[in-house]
């Protein structure tokens, strides 16, 4: 739960934030390093790397290693993008999540694969740039619908 205050809006990715001159803190955008997130959960980094990786083979965190961020000095990342299942926990309105993690999630569903059924499920519609959220009952409708 401590990694949900990491997340983006509309990405539920966990990200880098640092201290704002205002109120609050404000995000990098800039992937977070498993040392990152290990310093925020006042663990050693072995220990988070261990769970960041039994959390992603259990359908919890989805990890996208194709994905390239450059920081604020336009250096690359070295740090896969890492991302909250948003069936789980989502910031931001349940009618706008990001396609990827959406087509992520239908494709390679974990979850479901180990009869964990879970009230909430993503679906996107073909042709669309974002999903929603449904219920399960209108999932299973959707569900027969050809994803594209």
């Amino acid at each position: 739960m401590k990694l949900s205050s990491l997340t983006s809006k509309f990405y539920n990715k966990i990200v880098v934030y640092e201290n704002s001159t205002g109120y609050g803190y404000k995000t990098q955008l800039q992937n977070a390093s498993i040392s990152y997130i290990a310093k925020f959960i006042d663990s050693s980094r072995s220990n988070t790397s261990k769970k960041i990786n039994s959390l992603i083979k259990k359908g919890i965190l989805i990890e996208d290693k194709e994905e390239v961020i450059e920081d604020k000095n336009n250096r690359k990342s070295s740090s896969s993008a890492l991302f909250i299942n948003p069936e789980l926990c989502y910031q931001g309105p349940r009618n706008s999540i990001h396609g990827y993690l959406c087509r992520h999630i239908i494709e390679n569903d974990i979850l479901e694969k180990q009869d964990i059924f879970l009230p909430w499920k993503v679906w996107i519609n073909e042709n669309k740039k974002n999903g929603e959220l449904y219920k399960r009952g209108t999932y299973l409708k959707k569900r027969c619908q050809p994803l594209k």
